[in-house]
């Protein structure tokens, strides 16, 4: 989902003008939607004037998270493309931003016992 907001103005002659628009500015839209918003502009003289636009909502498509083994299976290291590396020693989380995580490489001593679960999430909320 996405929150977002905007911002209208109007201005005329005749006193103070009230805006609204439809839906109102932070709305929640979903992914890959597009959205028609509406907008009024009313002055104290009852004069109308109205417009709209679209906001258009694409989900992010993130690379791949690819994990190898390197230096004779001593190092585990972790390559993405885009998106920020979150970790889990349990499957259902939670996935907190891995420490020292940057530049979309991530080296790791060898493996242990322990289970790890690393998933990506966006850049942005």
């Amino acid at each position: 989902m996405c929150r977002c907001f905007w911002s209208v103005t109007a201005t005329d002659l005749c006193n103070s003008v009230t805006i609204t628009s439809s839906p109102p500015s932070g709305t929640l839209f979903l992914p890959n939607t597009t959205n028609t918003v509406s907008v009024q502009a009313r002055d104290a003289c009852s004069n109308l004037s109205t417009c709209s636009f679209t906001v258009t909502v694409h989900r992010p498509v993130l690379g791949s998270l690819v994990i190898n083994l390197a230096n004779t299976n001593t190092l585990v290291v972790v390559h993405w493309t885009d998106g920020i590396l979150t970790h889990s020693t349990n499957v259902l989380g939670p996935y907190p931003r891995r420490a020292r995580a940057h530049r979309h490489q991530l080296t790791l001593p060898s493996p242990t016992n322990a289970a790890r679960f690393y998933r990506l999430r966006c850049n942005s909320p």
